[in-house]
């Protein structure tokens, strides 16, 4: 189990998942760092997560480096954590597990995506989703709030 009593396998599939995504496809590194610390985890082996182990051990990066003097890992972690949130405010949205790289480590945390869980009810008449109208204060000034939402309306029409 992992550190959210989390089937292994489930968050086996989701990082398969993620790796497939068009987000990731050519990303090599940033997958490869992910199945890295994802697999060392579930693995039991956290305690040895650590920007050496990612660099030699998951990336194939020469014994020689050094962590204190190259920052190779801190970035690509910043990138991936990046990239992992914009997945999952998109194609990821809906995905039952969540796997984060919080900031300051390297340990993934695992966890049950609760928003995907919430009933959609209609979604199809959603359209294409929902939208949010803000305007400016001197536009709804101009004609009104309510020549604010017609304008709005008819372009929307069109």
């Amino acid at each position: 189990m992992s550190n959210n009593e989390l089937d292994d396998q489930v968050i086996r599939d989701q990082l398969e998942k993620i790796a497939k995504s068009p987000m990731f496809l050519n990303s090599g590194a940033k997958i490869d760092f992910l199945t890295y610390v994802v697999k060392e985890t579930l693995a039991g082996r956290a305690e040895h997560i650590k920007a050496y182990n990612v660099a030699v051990d998951g990336l194939g990066i020469s014994e020689n480096f050094d962590p204190q003097k190259d920052s190779r890992i801190r970035v690509l972690a910043s990138r991936l954590r990046q990239s992992l949130s914009s997945y999952y405010r998109g194609d990821g949205a809906a995905d039952p597990v969540i796997i984060d790289l919080p900031k300051g480590r390297y340990l993934p945390f695992f966890s049950h995506n609760t928003s995907a869980a919430l009933p959609l009810t209609d979604r199809a008449s959603w359209g294409d989703g929902l939208r949010v109208m803000v305007w400016p204060l001197n536009y709804a000034q101009k004609g009104g709030l309510a020549g604010a939402i017609s304008h709005n309306i008819s372009a929307s029409a069109i």
